[in-house]
């Protein structure tokens, strides 16, 4: 839906994903989507419930100027 929103105000949002690295920290990549099987992870016990909207994808706003 971000991609719906003219570029001068999807500029103004603060908006990404939050991935882990190889020495299992916390990094926010800015500007990014991922997919909800992506997050969860396929050897979750979640996956199960969420297979039907898996390949959705989803961001996290994190603020709006």
């Amino acid at each position: 839906m971000l991609n719906q929103i003219p570029q001068q105000k999807r500029d103004r949002i603060n908006f990404g994903i939050t991935r882990k690295t190889h020495g299992n920290e916390s990094v926010f990549v800015t500007d990014t989507y991922s997919s909800i099987g992506n997050l969860i992870g396929e050897n979750s016990p979640a996956s199960e419930r969420f297979k039907d909207i898996e390949m959705i994808p989803i961001t996290e706003i994190r603020a709006m100027d």
